[in-house]
């Protein structure tokens, strides 16, 4: 299921900011308005199960993140995300923490959301 509604709301039309802000909201799963590392690591394996292809693995390998699951992806890639952006260090993201997180190096190659963020332009 959720990788059906990540599906979708990668695919819907609306601004980058809007699909966000819905992405948020639908893996908000207990609606408190903030995303805990559980809720991340969920949103994140149902991105990864649709956008992870065998070049995608191939490129984060040779930059030396070993990666041959969409999980091991997205547990990399939630811790890495609550070390930059959960800024109050009280484990749980809110919207504003997650954008500055997605929207975060956008130029840096080695940045592993960075096919996700293509697909919400």
């Amino acid at each position: 299921m959720m990788e059906l509604v990540c599906g979708i709301s990668l695919l819907c039309k609306g601004s980058e900011d809007d699909k966000i802000q819905a992405v948020f909201k639908v893996f908000d799963e207990n609606d408190d308005g903030f995303i805990s590392m559980d809720e991340m690591y969920k949103f994140l394996t149902s991105v990864f199960k649709v956008v992870l292809t065998p070049a995608v693995i191939g490129a984060m390998n040779s930059m030396g993140v070993s990666v041959e699951s969409a999980e091991d992806l997205a547990s990399v890639t939630a811790l890495e995300c609550f070390k930059s952006a959960d800024l109050n260090h009280d484990g749980r993201l809110s919207i504003e923490e997650f954008k500055t997180w997605f929207y975060g190096p956008r130029n840096d190659p080695a940045f592993m959301f960075s096919p996700v963020r293509k697909l919400l332009q």
